[in-house]
């Protein structure tokens, strides 16, 4: 387990893949094969050298063309996700 999650519930992978394809896939494909030139494309490897506590705070106040997520997914779901 990631350190930066230690503190926290053990994270869900099941809860996350259901997260990813609810809120994520979108913009960033169901095979992980981004849907749109500038999201990065996890099957290709994009951003997956980059700490877990820096893909949270990606995902909580948005970066770049993402949107900020945290008034619409919890935490928890969020490192579910991750």
């Amino acid at each position: 387990m990631c350190a930066s999650f230690s503190a926290h519930a053990r994270p869900d992978p099941q809860a996350g893949a259901r997260t990813f394809l609810m809120f994520c896939a979108g913009c960033h494909g169901q095979d992980g094969f981004a849907a749109y030139e500038n999201a990065p494309s996890f099957s290709m490897g994009d951003r997956l050298q980059k700490d877990d506590r820096e893909l949270l705070q990606s995902v909580r106040n948005g970066i770049n063309e993402m949107p900020a997520w945290r008034d619409m997914l919890t935490l928890q779901d969020m490192r579910n996700t991750i």
